[in-house]
C-alpha cells in the first residue's frame, strides 16, 4: 500500500502542509516537537515523496545538470565529483553533459535538460557566443565554471587563471631558468589565453614573440604534439616547461621521454590544475592546485540560492588556489599520503 502525506499527517497529528514543509525544506518553519513527530511518522510509516508527482505539478525537480567537455580529464572528474556530493548532501541529484567541447552538443543538451526542468544548469564552456548565449536567454538558472566569458548575463566561479599562471612560472624562474616555454591551451578559451597572458607576464615575453609558445587542446594528446613542436624548433632550447593543464603535463613528459630528455634535471616542468593524478606521476608533478571542492562548494551555494530567487544574476567569484610542489620541477620529492596527495 502507497503511503501518502496525508498519511503521515495523520500519524504525527499535523497539517499535511506541514509534513510538505519538512520533506521539501519550507517554504515556513516547523517547530522542532512537529518536526519530531512528522520525522518519526515518516520513519514508521516508510514515506518516499513523490518527486516525479512534483516536477509535474511544477515545483522542484531536485535536478541540476552540469556540462562538462571531457570525462578522462581528470580535472573535469573531479570537478564533477565534487559538484554531485554537494548536491546530494542538500538533497539534490546531478545530471551531466558530456559535451567535448562541441558547440552543437552542448545546445542539444541545453534544450533538453531545459525541457526536463531541471532547477539549474551548470557549464563548462568555450563556445560562449551561440552556447551560453542560449543559456542566458533561458529561463533556467545557470552559472559558468572554469571558463569566465565578458558580456554575458551570467554569473560565474573561477580561479584567477593569469595569477595562477604567473605564480607558476615565476617558481620556474626561481629555479634559474631564463627561458620558459609554454604549452598552452586552445587558442579562444578563455581560461586558455590568460593562462597563456599570465605566462607573458612572468617571463617579459612580447606577445609577437611566439618562439617558445605552442597551442593545442588540454589532452594528453594535446599536450604531446604541442611539447614535441616546441622541442623540435630551431635555436636555444627552453631549460623548462610551462604546461597550462596536468592533463597536458601526461603528452608532455612522455614527448621528453622519446627525446631522451630527463625530467626535470633537462627540462623542468609544472602546470595547473593539481589533481589527484599529478601527484602519481613520476616524477610527481609541481601544478598550481585548484580548490575542487571550495569551487563546488561555492558554485552549487550560487545556483541554489538563484533557483530560490536569492541569488545575484550577475556575481563573478574568484577562488583562490596554491602551488603545490613535486619532482617535476626539481623541488624535492614528497611520500604519498594515505589520502593521494
Amino acid at each position: 500500500m502507497v503511503v501518502s502525506r496525508a498519511d503521515v499527517a495523520r500519524r504525527a497529528g499535523v497539517s499535511p502542509a506541514l509534513v510538505s514543509y519538512v520533506t521539501n525544506g519550507g517554504p515556513r518553519p516547523v517547530s522542532a516537537a512537529a518536526r519530531a513527530r512528522i520525522e518519526q511518522a515518516i520513519d514508521e510509516l516508510g514515506y518516499t515523496p513523490n518527486t516525479i508527482a512534483q516536477a509535474l505539478r511544477g515545483s522542484s525537480t531536485q535536478t541540476v545538470a552540469l556540462l562538462v567537455p571531457s570525462a578522462v580529464n581528470g580535472f573535469f572528474g573531479e570537478l564533477a565529483t565534487a559538484i554531485e556530493e554537494q548536491l546530494y548532501a542538500t538533497g539534490n541529484s546531478l545530471a551531466v553533459g558530456i559535451t567535448n567541447d562541441e558547440e552543437e552538443r552542448e545546445m542539444r543538451y541545453i534544450e533538453s535538460f531545459a525541457a526536463r526542468q531541471v532547477d539549474g544548469i551548470m557549464a563548462i564552456s568555450s563556445n560562449s557566443e551561440n552556447t551560453l548565449g542560449l543559456l542566458s536567454r533561458s529561463t533556467v538558472p545557470a552559472i559558468i565554471l572554469d571558463r569566465i566569458h565578458h558580456g554575458l548575463d551570467l554569473s560565474s566561479v573561477t580561479i584567477d587563471n593569469r595569477a595562477a599562471a604567473h605564480s607558476v612560472v615565476q617558481h620556474l624562474l626561481e629555479h634559474g631558468h631564463s627561458i620558459v616555454a609554454c604549452v598552452g591551451g586552445r587558442i579562444g578559451t578563455s581560461s586558455a589565453d590568460e593562462r597563456v597572458d599570465g605566462w607573458r607576464e612572468a617571463t617579459s615575453t612580447g606577445a609577437g614573440d611566439d618562439r617558445y609558445l605552442a597551442r593545442a587542446d588540454f589532452t594528453e594528446i594535446g599536450g604531446y604534439e604541442a611539447t614535441r613542436a616546441l622541442l623540435e624548433r630551431e635555436g636555444t632550447p627552453p631549460t623548462a616547461l610551462f604546461v597550462s593543464s596536468d592533463v597536458q603535463a601526461v603528452g608532455a613528459i612522455r614527448a621528453c621521454a622519446e627525446r631522451g630528455l630527463r625530467v626535470p634535471d633537462d627540462l623542468a616542468i609544472a602546470s595547473i590544475d593539481g589533481t589527484v593524478a599529478a601527484s602519481f606521476m613520476t616524477p610527481s608533478l609541481t601544478s598550481y592546485r585548484q580548490p575542487i571542492e571550495k569551487i563546488a562548494e561555492t558554485a552549487v551555494g550560487l545556483l541554489l540560492a538563484m533557483t530560490g530567487d536569492e541569488g545575484d544574476a550577475h556575481s563573478h567569484l574568484t577562488i583562490g588556489g596554491d602551488l603545490v610542489l613535486g619532482g617535476s620541477c626539481g623541488c624535492p620529492e614528497h611520500p604519498i599520503s594515505a589520502s593521494g596527495g
